[in-house]
């Protein structure tokens, strides 16, 4: 009779745990079947190039930039890479010049990383449509990878004086850390007059910023990306239509204060550090902001 009970207890168990088996695994793999990525497109519009990530059901994701070399990094969730992706693919359109997968399993939930590297600064914005998501690059569309994106922005007319010319290039950016101030001489060889200014604030992943544009410009050398780490972070310059834009990346929780005066060898921007670099609302707030997609 002991023996029999025992024999019912070991079935019972055994029953339970086969059970609890089926149910563990129909919750979790479903899900990421249903999620799975299972292709990469892009294409060609008027105005604009779109990267589409074709997905089984609505994706549950993460964006945001990182650089050298300039990406956007998609982190989705329960989405497995299905072979019809077909990742690594070199795209060479448009500012695309390649797209790549990855499986992170070593987190809860499984997160792939698509990275869409780019040839240049564009702007761009993500949407999720359905089941995909749909990276949009807009300005003016490229016909092949290292076109120029769209122009900058119409000099206001306080800001389009002269001195700018087709005739001047950029020859150098050069750095100046002192522990009063950082200096940031666009050096040209002549004075730059004309410019457009403008700023982004912090957003998901994204410092602070503050562009500006200088038209009818041309560069000496190819885009820089110049690392500082105090108040400003970072100096980005690239082509931009038909002259320069130069991001400066804020180092703070916040925007920076800064000063930006010809110069006879170019343009200086003046950041000041220590005491002196607390942001000023008011002078932030004077400056017209731009789109979240100008990256």
């Amino acid at each position: 009779m002991v023996l029999k009970l025992r024999l019912r207890a070991v079935i019972l168990f055994s029953g339970f745990l086969l059970l609890g088996l089926a149910v563990a695994g129909r919750a979790e793999t479903p899900g990421r079947q249903q999620a799975r990525i299972t292709g990469i497109e892009w294409r060609e519009t008027a105005g604009a190039f779109l990267v589409t990530i074709k997905g089984e059901a609505p994706p549950t994701y993460t964006m945001y930039e990182l650089f050298n070399p300039m990406r956007i990094v998609l982190d989705i969730a329960d989405a497995p890479l299905a072979p019809s992706a077909g990742l690594p693919k070199q795209v060479g359109q448009g500012p695309v010049a390649a797209i790549t997968g990855r499986l992170i399993d070593d987190q809860k939930p499984r997160i792939t990383r698509i990275e869409i590297e780019l040839t240049h600064d564009s702007a761009f914005t993500v949407n999720r449509v359905g089941n995909d998501i749909q990276v949009k690059f807009t300005g003016q569309p490229a016909k092949q990878a290292g076109v120029e994106p769209s122009a900058p922005a119409p000099l206001h007319a306080h800001e389009a004086a002269s001195g700018t010319g087709a005739s001047l290039r950029l020859t150098d950016v050069v750095v100046t850390a002192e522990p009063t101030a950082t200096r940031v001489l666009l050096q040209a060889g002549a004075p730059i007059s004309a410019y457009h200014k403008s700023r982004l604030p912090r957003g998901s992943g994204r410092p602070d910023r503050l562009y500006i544009d200088i038209p009818h410009i041309r560069m000496a050398d190819n885009a820089k990306n110049i690392s500082v780490g105090k108040t400003l972070a970072r100096v980005r310059v690239a082509h931009r239509g038909t002259g320069v834009r130069v991001v400066f990346d804020s180092g703070l929780d916040g925007p920076f204060e800064y000063k930006i005066e010809t110069d006879p060898e170019g343009l200086l921007v003046t950041i000041p550090e220590g005491a002196a670099a607390a942001p000023i609302a008011q002078a932030v707030a004077a400056m017209p902001p731009v789109a979240p997609a100008m990256i």
